[in-house]
């Protein structure tokens, strides 16, 4: 069934629907119009399935679409007149539609919809300020719209319907990722394109430069590629760093004499006992550290606590020293150490002239 329904998607029948469609929802979208126009007579244009549509029920489309005009020929406004009443007649059958698959609108639902600035389309011309006010609202419909309250929001209920009959048959259709794939190159390859911004940082990427054009340039400009080096320093050093494993048990006051304990043993194993630092680690500290035996990750002094900090200036590596805070009791283990490094500006120069390379 679903692949009917695929198929049938790409019928001229279903396109042409579609194609109206699209029309009912660019004048459901509309601008309220700002001229009241002319009373005139009422009588019946169009009939579907038995109901009249009266000349000035066509003005609730009308009006709001091309009441603002100025300086329009007669010829246009009857054609204008014509297309908002196509409009009116699809509103009706799709309507009509909706109520046949057992689709209603409660009073709640239309007052809300009355009153919702982001789907009704004349709420803007009955409301002040951006908000509902109900005299303006029977003035603007009544002389305005030059409609009657009860047939205007009939009218309404209809235009509900129609939006959720709408709504349920594009649920109904899957598209597939041919169609998909179709569509987005019907999207990009039929483009008025009149100016287009680009991300440089993405785009260098997709340029190729070759060690010919980076020595070139480097022999060049020589100046340009030092003041890059020089305006971003930081970029081309690498601060000290330490790895440190321990032994992290917590201190709390309902549980501090066992947790003294605790640390008082694990000071023995380690430092009297020489057992194996990681070993107890991995069987003494906190959880959330014992998979990987207290290990932590390297990182610079700036990044530690500082009292760990404190107790690891001038340590060597291999060096275990014990730190107390108001949360915890620790042995720390320096495991490893990086002295900073600085890429020097020849080193760099490559690479910074291919980065200016792709740049330009």
């Amino acid at each position: 069934m679903l692949q009917s329904i695929r198929e049938s998607t790409k019928s001229g029948w279903t396109y042409a629907i579609v194609a109206v469609l699209i029309v009912v929802f660019a004048v459901f979208y509309g601008l309220p119009g700002d001229s009241f126009g002319q009373v005139k007579k009422r009588s019946v244009v169009a009939e579907v399935h038995g109901t009249d549509i009266h000349n000035t029920d066509v003005d609730v489309v009308f009006n709001r679409n091309f009441g603002g005009q100025r300086s329009v020929s007669d010829i246009q406004v009857k054609n204008q007149q014509a297309h908002s009443l196509k409009s009116l007649v699809l509103v009706h059958l799709l309507a009509e539609k909706a109520e046949a698959m057992g689709l209603r609108v409660d009073p709640e639902e239309f007052q809300s919809y009355i009153k919702d600035p982001l789907r009704n389309p004349e709420f803007r011309g009955y409301a002040r300020e951006g908000n509902w006010d109900g005299p303006y609202y029977k003035a603007y419909v009544q002389n305005r719209l030059r409609m009657q309250i009860p047939d205007y929001e009939e009218y309404k209920r209809k235009e509900i319907l129609a939006f959720k009959y709408v709504d349920m048959m594009r649920m109904q259709f899957h598209e597939t990722e041919t169609e998909m794939t179709d569509l987005n190159t019907l999207r990009n390859t039929l483009v008025d394109l009149e100016f287009a911004k680009f991300d440089s940082e993405k785009v260098k990427e997709y340029v190729v430069i070759n060690d010919a054009d980076v020595t070139a340039f480097s022999t060049a400009n020589a100046d340009k590629i030092k003041k890059h080096y020089d305006d971003n320093a930081k970029d081309y050093k690498t601060e000290a760093q330490l790895q440190v494993r321990r032994i992290f048990i917590k201190a709390d006051d309902e549980n501090q004499t066992k947790q003294k304990e605790l640390f008082e043993k694990a000071k023995k194993r380690v430092l009297e006992d020489k057992e194996n630092f990681a070993d107890v680690a991995g069987e003494m500290t906190e959880d959330f550290a014992k998979e990987k035996q207290g290990l932590m990750d390297w990182t610079t002094t700036a990044n530690l606590d500082e009292n760990i900090s404190k107790a690891l200036a001038g340590a060597a590596i291999g060096d275990v020293k014990e730190v107390e805070t108001e949360f915890a009791y620790m042995l720390v283990k320096l495991e490893g150490k990086k002295e900073e490094a600085v890429t020097s500006l020849a080193d760099a120069t490559p690479d910074i002239a291919k980065t200016l390379l792709q740049e330009e």
